[in-house]
């Protein structure tokens, strides 16, 4: 029954984008349960026939692919991955006093106005004073 229910649908007039029935009407059209023409229309989207779009349902051809624009790393993950590589890297160290605001703005002067830069600063003189306790973690 479900080959019937194929041959029917490939055998409508039809254009790529056009709309299929919804599984409703082909039950009632071409009088069969909803598994069966279910298991069709799976079957038609899976040979490349038709596609589904869901709450919207199925039509036929191939989706269309949306070109969507490269996306730009934000300045701070751009920083924070600078600075991860200058860690692994050795050129500085978690083990000691993080480096002092000066230092990171010399070596990181494209991006002295990202938030991690201030937090990596702010922790460092917090330990520096003694006062880590006093640190509250940034909102976001």
């Amino acid at each position: 029954m479900k080959n019937t229910v194929i041959e029917a649908l490939l055998n409508s007039p039809h254009a790529d984008g056009d709309k299929l029935p919804s599984v409703r009407q082909l039950m009632q059209y071409l009088h069969t349960a909803s598994g069966t023409v279910q298991s069709a229309l799976r079957e038609l989207a899976n040979r490349g026939f038709i596609y589904t779009d869901p709450g919207k349902g199925c039509f036929w051809g191939k989706r269309k692919a949306v070109e969507l624009p490269p996306l730009k790393p934000s300045a701070q993950n751009e920083l924070s991955e600078k600075f991860f590589a200058d860690v692994r890297s050795g050129y500085f160290s978690l083990q000691g006093a993080l480096p002092s605001q000066k230092e990171l703005a010399l070596r990181y002067r494209d991006y002295a106005h990202a938030p991690i830069l201030k937090r990596h600063s702010a922790k460092r003189n917090a330990r520096t004073r003694g006062q880590e306790s006093l640190l509250l973690p940034e909102a976001g």
